[in-house]
């Protein structure tokens, strides 16, 4: 499927209240990064993805100009956290994984070079995302945060993996007492629930806290004497292909994301290094 057209990616900004067009510019997105990976049959993305559009529908409908603002600030480079990744070009990171792809298809692999882009994918794309959705969730909800701190700790340091799976977590439980009781569906729940390992797979790659022998990556030695998790070599390389799938449905989520934040503000405009 070609990139998402000017023509529709304007439709949705002009009338971002329609979910089915700020849905398409998120289905678009997908499977553009997917490419042929993409499965017309698997209908489980479009439910995930319409999911999306609902909770960034309810969390920009009531939204200030002064949060608006604060998010354009951040977004423009200019506020205290800044998202190197946002503007970057995806497709540096999928012509790495295309480059993996084409090393299994001529019967190698390489361990380390896998572990290291599914590090970069986790780092890059999963953890901000789920915190911006977080975030999104949390205001819907009525908690009212301003947008840099939804990324950041109290140290002013990035947020985690584990720390926006585990709220999400909380949220997909306790939202019958919440305001909106349907804000996450089963779907989605059953979704957030089969992430719950990225933290642990995020901190073992980055702190380099794993090691490659014959055929075998040993994950896992801290604390001591940690899990010492084996897996194979194929199986490193199936957990990067499961993980840039999650990507591409994150990126999706983040140009919905974008469609009602330029809706809102007309001016955002890209920051440059």
């Amino acid at each position: 499927m070609p990139p998402i057209s000017k023509d529709d990616w304007n439709s949705a900004a002009d009338d971002s209240e329609d979910i089915q067009k700020v849905l398409k510019v998120g289905l678009m997105q997908y499977s553009g990064l997917m490419g042929k990976s993409a499965s017309p049959e698997d209908d489980w993305p479009k439910q995930i993805l319409s999911s999306f559009a609902s909770i960034l529908k309810s969390t920009f409908s009531t939204m200030d100009k002064t949060t608006l603002e604060e998010i354009k600030h951040n977004w423009e480079g200019k506020g205290s956290f800044i998202e190197p990744a946002l503007w970057e070009d995806p497709r540096y990171t999928i012509r790495s994984n295309l480059t993996l792809d084409s090393q299994i298809i001529l019967g190698g692999i390489d361990p380390l070079l896998e572990l290291l882009v599914i590090g970069n994918n986790l780092e890059s794309f999963v953890r901000p995302n789920l915190l911006r959705l977080l975030w999104c969730c949390e205001r819907c909800m009525g908690k009212e945060t301003e947008y840099s701190e939804s990324q950041l700790d109290q140290e002013g340091k990035q947020g985690s993996i584990g720390y926006a799976l585990n709220r999400l977590e909380e949220i997909s439980r306790n939202q019958k007492n919440a305001p909106m009781c349907e804000l996450i569906d089963e779907k989605t729940s059953e979704f957030i629930d089969s992430l719950e390992d990225l933290d642990y797979l995020r901190n073992c790659i980055m702190h380099r806290d794993f090691y490659i022998k014959n055929e075998k990556v040993v994950l896992g030695f801290h604390p001591h004497p940690g899990k010492r998790e084996e897996y194979s070599w194929e199986q490193i390389a199936e957990i990067r292909l499961r993980i840039m799938g999650l990507v591409c449905l994150l990126k999706a989520f983040q140009a919905m994301f974008s469609v009602h934040l330029v809706a809102r503000v007309k001016d955002v405009s890209r920051y440059e290094f």
